[in-house]
Order: structure tokens, then C-alpha cells, then sequence
């Protein structure tokens, strides 16, 4: 350190006196920013920060205590201090007390009788921080069952009162129950049961407005089957097909299980009992139930639309028909219906699928299958965007979908030269009016003519073709016999009654005038050819 030079040490007394005077720059921001930047501090650096001064103390306390992670053995000591204390509830917005794979002792508790032995994990967060509100929502609880089934403990409904009992205004509950596994099931284990009991059920009944109930496995009907029609104030509800299934003779009736005052309904995941319950659910909607219900979500286990609903049906042509029914009969009555798949950021609507199945052959489901193409992107779509039946050829050019090298001498053509065009049933439809075609058609194509279905205003020609006639040529081109394939069919401008005219030219190397004279003889109806 070079001391002639005028330099002083950083850490003189003079330094440290000035330092002492005058401010320190993070002190003139304002809270706010100091606020932001205590949210990207670890736990030991805030603690450090609030120990400073005063400000920054105020500043980093509500940072400090917006995350708590406590061992396993703190839990009840923790559930007394959140009980006297207001103000620590008001500051704590995330509360993780989950043990994951980690052993939880036996504690014994005036709150808890009989300890916590059997509690795996349960979260609890805030939506909303107002007034003096304490926690709002219970995220997760979910406990290890041994012997006992889960509905019938004691322990698990005293851990459930007292967590609801800590939480006046608790309006979400996300509950995750174990699956029945290999228990042994009784004889008449066809049975609803009431989802909470006593106290719980009678704290909840009035206050609660969202439930999410879930399962710990995917098994297929794991799960018991629960009634909350008591929660008469649950607006939001969303259940597994499971919950809803009776193991003996399937689907439960809508209105013993829904609460009656739902808004929004999700059925969270579907299975191969979804169809007959829909079924059952547009008869009590006939009846009068559920009058609030908006929107009704179906979540399919599967990557698309098309492999859920074909899921659901189990190959069943007839229950997707029946679905597609009562899709339509509650769409009149003003309910939603969506369908949300795993892969799929936005949810489909049912019906557009249903209906773009309806208008699609087994040939071209299995087409758009092997295309990993949804219904709705598949089927053929009139003017108006409507989903319609495609005829013969246009089936075959959507399941052969062959792209030849086409020629043909276009005299409306400025270069008056070669026009080389794709094969395309869409395409020819746009295409062919300029051209005059002249062909000879055979006797073996007479099969492959088109049938009328429904048109545009517009008279277009179009060609079908026999794929069976087509040869290998060199290179990757193919040859071909127009005198063998080639026919055309010319339909009338928005005369939807008038019959298709099969246009015959005598010779394959027919003039412009031999078309010229064809068109005289029909000039209505092939004039723009």
C-alpha cells in the first residue's frame, strides 16, 4: 500500500466515521424496490438484512415469513403458535409442513389425540391476505392408510376438524385420498359415504366453494364412492370417474352425489363409465336439478381428443352415437360441455368433435388415426366451416392421397404452354374451370364416377380416377392411360335438383371445337369449362 501517494486505508477511522455520517445508497430506495429485492434473498440473507437497521428489519419481516419449513417434529408446537397468533397467520402465505419419504414420529396432543402416526403430508396456502383472514386454502392432505379403511379413522377426521377448525374462512379444499389397493372390499361394498363427517361436514357445510378431490393412484376404480349433496354453498367441484362408479353395476346417479347449487363441474379423470353417467346426468338435468350448472370439463387420460373419446367408448360406435345425443340435448339447454386431453393447451368442444366423428366413415377415422389427426381436423367442412360427408372419391383421394405430375393444354393460359398440376380434390375444384378437357372414357371407369352431394354455387369439374390403372414410369413420375381413367362430371350453377352430366368426347385427341360442340349441346351446364 502505497501510503506517500495520499491514499488511506479503507478501514480508517476516518472511513468509518464517514461512513457512519452519511447514508447508505440502498437506503434511498424506496420500499418497493427494496421489497423486490429481498423476494430473491435466501432465508439466512434476510434474516441478516432485517438485523441492520429498523427499515430494512420492516422491510424483510413480510418476506421472512411468506415461506416456513419446519422438521417433523415441530408441527404441533407450530399449530399452537398459528392458533394464538393473528399476526403470524397474516404473514405466512405458504406453510409446508410435508415429509415426503422421511419417518413421522408418534406425537401425542390435546389438539390430536392419538398422535400423527398415519399423516403423510398436508400443505396449506393463502389465496388472499384481508383483513384479519387466517389461512384460506388447504391445498393437499393425504394419509397412509394401514389396516383400517380412511373413512371410518378417527384420527384422520380429528387432524381434518382441527385444520378446519384453525381456517374460518377456508372456501377451497384440495383433498388427495389414498386408493383402496389390496384391501379385501365387503360384501356390500356398494355403499356412498359422506366425503366429511360431524363436525368437519357441518364447519364445511356453509362456508366451502371450491373442492378438488383426488386419487394417489391410477388404478381403475380405486377409490370409494363418496356423496356431497350436504354442501349446498360448493359452486366448484372436481372429481375422478372413480368416485362416481359403483364396482357392482357402474355409474352412480348425478343428483345423489353432486351438491345442488353447482356452478361449475369437472370430472377429473374419465373412464369407460362416462358415457352411460352423461346418460344419467341429462335426465336429472331434465328434471330440473343443477339448475345453476354453466360449464361441465371432462379431462381424458389420453394425448388427443380423438383417443379419449374412442377410450370412452371402448370401440363402440353406438355409445359415442348415444354421447353425441345427449351432448346435443343438454348444448340446447345452455350447458358447456368441454373435453381437455393431456397434450392439449386449450380444451375442445365435445360436440364439435362428436359431430366431426358422425360425419366421417370407419375408413377415414382409421385415416386420420394413423395421421395423428383430431375429428375435427379430418372431416370435410362445407363453405360454412360445418362438418360434412365426403363422397366416394373425395374418401379415396383422403385415404390414398396420391400426388401425380398432371398435364394439360390450358388455351385460356397466356404462356399457352404445359400447366403441370398436383392432383387434389380441393385443388381440381379450384382449377379446373379454365381448362377444356377431352378424354375418351372406357367402360371400367364408369365405377369411379362421382356422386352428387352437396355442391357450391359455382359449376366445377371434377375427376376421379381408378389408382389401380396407374403404371411406374421413370423417375419418380407416373405414367398413365387417360383413355382408361379419366372422367368428368359437370354440375349445374346452384341448381342443387339437377342431375350430374356425364361428359363423353368420342376421341381422345379431341379439338377445342369437339369440347365447343359438347358445351352447345348442354350450355347451362358445362359452359364454364
Amino acid at each position: 500500500m502505497d501510503t506517500q501517494s495520499g491514499t488511506k486505508p479503507f478501514n480508517s477511522t476516518e472511513d468509518q466515521q464517514t461512513t457512519a455520517t452519511n447514508p447508505s445508497h440502498l437506503l434511498r430506495l424506496p420500499d418497493e424496490v427494496l421489497l423486490n429485492m429481498t423476494n430473491l434473498l435466501g432465508s439466512k440473507d434476510l434474516c441478516r438484512l432485517a438485523q441492520a437497521n429498523k427499515r430494512l428489519g420492516a422491510v424483510a419481516q413480510d418476506t421472512i415469513y411468506r415461506e416456513i419449513t419446519l422438521p417433523q417434529n415441530t408441527v404441533v408446537g407450530l399449530l399452537n403458535v398459528l392458533r394464538e397468533s393473528t399476526t403470524l397467520a397474516e404473514m405466512t402465505t405458504t406453510l409446508d409442513v410435508s415429509w415426503r419419504n422421511h419417518p413421522v414420529a408418534r406425537l401425542n396432543s390435546m389438539f390430536i389425540p392419538g398422535g400423527l402416526e398415519q399423516l403423510e403430508s398436508w400443505a396449506l396456502a393463502v389465496d388472499s391476505r384481508q383483513n384479519n383472514n387466517f389461512f384460506e386454502t388447504l391445498m393437499g392432505t393425504s394419509v397412509r392408510e394401514f389396516y383400517t379403511s380412511v373413512w371410518s379413522n378417527p384420527s384422520f377426521e380429528r387432524i381434518l376438524i382441527l385444520v378446519i377448525g384453525m381456517l374460518p374462512k377456508l372456501k377451497k379444499l384440495t383433498v388427495k385420498f389414498p386408493p383402496r389397493g389390496y384391501r379385501a372390499l365387503p360384501i356390500s361394498h356398494d355403499r356412498l359415504l359422506p366425503l366429511f363427517h360431524g363436525i368437519g361436514e357441518q364447519l364445511l357445510q356453509q362456508r366451502l366453494e371450491e373442492l378438488n378431490i383426488r386419487i394417489s393412484s391410477p388404478m381403475s376404480l380405486s377409490m370409494e364412492n363418496v356423496t356431497l349433496r350436504n354442501l349446498v354453498n360448493l359452486r366448484r367441484l372436481s372429481i375422478p370417474m372413480d368416485a362416481l362408479t359403483f364396482q357392482s353395476h357402474g355409474s352412480l346417479v348425478a343428483k345423489a352425489v353432486l351438491p345442488p347449487n353447482l356452478e361449475l363441474l369437472q370430472i377429473k379423470p374419465c373412464n369407460q363409465h362416462i358415457i352411460v353417467w352423461i346418460g344419467q346426468f341429462t335426465i336429472n338435468w331434465l328434471d330440473g336439478e343443477f339448475k345453476k350448472l354453466k360449464t361441465t370439463e371432462l379431462f381424458f387420460d389420453q394425448p388427443c381428443f380423438r383417443s379419449g373419446l374412442l377410450s370412452a367408448a371402448q370401440g363402440d360406435d353406438s355409445d359415442l352415437n348415444f354421447l353425441r345425443s345427449m351432448v346435443g340435448i343438454l348444448r340446447r339447454f345452455s350447458l358447456t360441455l368441454e373435453a381437455h386431453t393431456r397434450n392439449k393447451a386449450k380444451p375442445g368442444r365435445l360436440r364439435e368433435e362428436l359431430d366431426a366423428w358422425y360425419h366421417m366413415s370407419d375408413s377415414e377415422r382409421w385415416m386420420a388415426s394413423t395421421r395423428e389427426m383430431e375429428f375435427s381436423e379430418a372431416v370435410a367442412k362445407n363453405d360454412a366451416g360445418e362438418p360434412r360427408f365426403r363422397t366416394k372419391a373425395e374418401i379415396r383421394a383422403f385415404l390414398v392421397d396420391i400426388k401425380s405430375n398432371l398435364s394439360f393444354s390450358s388455351p385460356n393460359d397466356e404462356s399457352n404452354g404445359r400447366d403441370i398440376y398436383h392432383f387434389g380434390v380441393q385443388g381440381w375444384g379450384k382449377k379446373t374451370p379454365k381448362y377444356e378437357l377431352s378424354a375418351s372414357l372406357s367402360d371400367a371407369a364408369t365405377n369411379w364416377i362421382i356422386e352428387q352431394g352437396d355442391r357450391s354455387a359455382e359449376s366445377i369439374a371434377f375427376l376421379t380416377f381408378d389408382p389401380s390403372r396407374f403404371t411406374s414410369g421413370q423417375g419418380s413420375h407416373l405414367t398413365f392411360n387417360a383413355e382408361k381413367w379419366l372422367s368428368v362430371d359437370f354440375f349445374a350453377l346452384g341448381d342443387k335438383k339437377t342431375q350430374p352430366i356425364k361428359f363423353k368426347p368420342e376421341t381422345s385427341a379431341s379439338s377445342p371445337h369437339t369440347s365447343s360442340q359438347q358445351t352447345d349441346r348442354h350450355p347451362t351446364k358445362v359452359r364454364r369449362c
